[in-house]
């Protein structure tokens, strides 16, 4: 052995460690040990693991023993980061522990419900062309639009077409959007129910050809007109996910009640309606503090356990329900239709031993060190960065062309659930496969699905593609980007089933954008160039951080040079 440290390498690794609060660890086992952090190991299998988990975009250039030795480096660094968090004592601060302990049991309570449900949902062919009739999907729209700059003028627009106007006239001379407003009011193609936002959804697609709807006020403030120019059938298939998908969400939800129903008889559930009725007056009151007597007060008791209001507070405040504002019967409700439900089962998922089970006991290794280091970054990184506007301000004169704006992005995406998954399709890609055949057989977004995975997203529908539509704008034009992780809507998905917070990655190149050539006024953009400064600063905060720290702990660190050049003969 001899000690030492791994030079500097390249920063993309090295911010690669940031990607432990998501990627986590590999399995530890007895196998050669590359270097220590104090008396902690680091081994092969770990470092392995890694590698496997790194996308393309992050993974070293280098081979052989000097690919090894960055690898290892980020594996060291995670490792004092770690060492730090605990020496802080963050793993033993009460907002940590409350998070770690939320976790593990939404994480204990998927699981149940999986084996609970597991081989015991069947869908019918009647079932689904029932439900592919009432859902509206048997049909695609061709629609153009007016978009004008407020609802006094959309009202202009429409008392204009109810006496004989031409619509595409109107749209070249009025709307707003230059490129529909070139092709008469024209979007292109036929728009399934699911490629279309939620507003597009209700007030548009119900209607018939010809048809043309009120008003509609758009995400951006602008107001527009749309009229279904025609309309053609879908075939079933091409939308069979999406409907397999709901009608398996609402089987799941009708038998998660079910088992609900059959908890409260096994295990004997039994109110305390003194109780609740005085949450329920104390709540009422617009009461905000409760004391440690009252939260322990028990509102339901059951065959092993009980269940107090202190555990309706927590529950309310993790879900978003403001129980100081809540009404009485909304109180009732929450106690006795999700609260009880939630305590049975998670009372008998720890009868089966769900909580202890090693895969469990794994996972919750994992997350609790992911935790921890996104409670050191927080600490030592984001709240670190104090920012005004005059700072924002000089920002945004020294990078206008951030602030540009931009009128429609064309994307073409292949979406899927995990990172692994998406880091793979990269591979391909990158070895010469086609992203949109990948697309178009793999991709979980409805937009794009039937055209290589291509769609355009327009400036006033940023905020429902966020962190896609973030990221995109910034992309070189046909770069290969991501595995990008980021929150899709349901109402966007085809696919069955739904990630843990509605989170899936991204591959995608940008092929297109459209806009101006000026920036945008500081007050409209001026949250966004205060989120870009602060991730600027951000990332160099977190980059002198490491470089100190590992400077502390440099007398700590021991690699094991024979092992490491062992392997490169193997």
């Amino acid at each position: 052995m001899r000690q030492g440290r791994v030079g500097h390498f390249g920063r993309a690794v090295v911010l690669a460690f940031w990607a432990w609060a998501v990627v986590g660890c590999g399995e530890k086992s007895a196998d050669p040990v590359l270097a220590k952090v104090g008396s902690q190991p680091i081994t092969l299998s770990q470092l392995r693991a890694f590698e496997q988990r790194l996308p393309p975009g992050l993974k070293t250039r280098k081979t052989g023993e000097a690919a090894t030795m960055d690898y290892l480096q980020t594996l060291i660094d995670k490792e004092v980061y770690l060492q730090e968090a605990r020496k802080r004592g963050l793993d033993q601060d009460p907002a940590f522990l409350r998070q770690v302990q939320k976790e593990h049991i939404d994480h204990v309570l998927k699981v149940f419900f999986d084996q609970a449900l597991e081989g015991k949902i069947v869908i019918s062919p009647e079932e689904l062309q029932a439900h592919f009739v009432k859902t509206q999907r048997d049909r695609a729209i061709r629609v153009r639009e007016i978009v004008v700059e407020n609802q006094q003028r959309a009202e202009e627009m429409l008392r204009k077409l109810k006496a004989g106007a031409d619509f595409a006239e109107l749209a070249r001379k009025n709307s707003l959007h230059q490129p529909t407003a070139e092709r008469g009011g024209e979007l292109r193609g036929y728009s399934r129910k699911d490629e279309v936002l939620p507003f597009f959804r209700e007030k548009v697609f119900p209607l018939k050809k010809g048809e043309f709807t009120p008003p509609i006020t758009l995400p951006n403030g602008y107001s527009a007109i749309f009229q279904i120019m025609d309309e053609k059938p879908v075939e079933m298939e091409s939308v069979r996910n999406v409907l397999e998908g709901e009608l398996f969400q609402d089987k799941s939800a009708a038998m998660m009640a079910t088992i609900s129903e059959q908890l409260r008889e096994e295990l004997h559930l039994r109110p305390d309606q003194a109780a609740i009725q005085a949450l329920v007056e104390k709540i009422g009151g617009g009461a905000e503090d409760f004391s440690p007597a009252e939260r322990a007060a028990v509102l339901y008791q059951f065959d092993g356990g009980q269940i107090t209001a202190g555990d309706f507070l927590d529950l309310a405040l993790e879900m978003g329900l403001n129980a100081v504002r809540a009404r009485p019967e909304r109180v009732l409700w929450f106690a006795n239709q999700v609260l009880a439900p939630r305590m049975l089962c998670l009372a008998s998922a720890r009868k089966a031993g769900l909580d202890k089970d090693p895969a469990t006991a794994d996972w919750l290794a994992r997350r609790t060190e992911s935790l921890l280091l996104q409670a050191l970054r927080r600490s030592e990184v984001a709240d670190q960065v104090r920012i005004g506007e005059t700072e924002v301000r000089q920002f945004y004169t020294q990078r206008p062309e951030l602030f540009v704006p931009l009128t429609t992005l064309t994307v073409q995406e292949l979406l899927v659930k995990s990172e692994e998954e998406a880091r793979a399709f990269r591979e391909r890609i990158e070895r010469g496969e086609d992203l949109g055949k990948l697309a178009e057989a793999n991709t979980l977004r409805a937009m794009g699905k039937l055209d290589q995975g291509k769609f355009h997203i327009h400036s006033f529908e940023s905020a429902e593609y966020g962190e896609l539509f973030e990221a995109a704008r910034e992309a070189p034009v046909g770069q290969l980007m991501g595995p990008l992780a980021i929150e899709v809507p349901p109402g966007q998905l085809l696919g069955s089933g739904q990630t843990v917070n509605n989170r899936y990655f991204s591959v995608f190149k940008l092929l297109d954008s459209t806009g101006g050539k000026d920036p945008e006024p500081f007050d409209k953009v001026a949250k966004r160039a205060e989120a870009l400064l602060r991730r600027d600063l951000e990332n160099r905060i977190a980059e002198r951080f490491r470089t100190d720290l590992l400077r502390q702990y440099e007398a700590q660190i021991t690699i094991n040079k024979e092992n490491i050049v062992a392997l490169q003969g193997k």
